[in-house]
């Protein structure tokens, strides 16, 4: 029996030329039963429902997706506030009320109209934005306030700075 050689045409590589070997995951469907069972690397095996298995890969699914949605936020958030820098002290991505919130602290310790307007516009596109469909989020505009101040209107436990952005090193 001849092998063909990688300058042939027909030259096919072996399966296992190249490949680690790796500890997959086995899941197995029992269509009478309409039961998923689940061999994870350490064997523990279990079962769960047909309609359970799916939900549970569409809802990893749909957090892959707001991850990318949340990356793309994040940078229009901070096209934003540069645009706006001569008006926006700090601007920080937090959660408020079950929702997003993005909250700008203005430069001015008065009411600022045309920011107010501004902040109001960025609202309505982020909400009628069809590629951040899964994103929640309301659009608050503080008078420059201090830390403690600040403070109640954020929550500490998902608190992302907008801007100014970080310095880079």
């Amino acid at each position: 029996m001849s092998m063909a050689t990688p300058s042939s045409s027909r030259w096919t590589p072996d399966i296992h030329e190249n490949c680690e070997f790796v500890d997959p995951i086995v899941i197995a469907y029992d269509s009478e039963a309409d039961v998923v069972t689940v061999i994870p690397k350490d064997e523990a095996r279990f079962e769960v429902q047909k309609q359970r298995a799916i939900e549970g890969l569409q809802r990893a699914k749909q957090a892959e997706v707001f991850r990318a949605q949340l990356d793309l936020l994040l940078g229009r958030l901070a096209n934003w506030s540069k645009a706006h820098e001569a008006k926006v002290a700090c601007a920080y991505l937090t959660l408020r009320d079950t929702r997003l919130s993005f909250v700008i602290i203005s430069r001015e310790a008065e009411c600022d109209d045309d920011l107010e307007d501004d902040a109001s516009r960025l609202d309505l596109k982020v909400s009628s934005n069809v590629d951040l469909d899964l994103i929640r989020m309301n659009v608050l505009v503080l008078p420059l306030t201090s830390t403690e101040s600040l403070q109640s209107f954020v929550d500490k436990r998902f608190l992302i700075r907008v801007w100014p952005l970080p310095p880079t090193t």
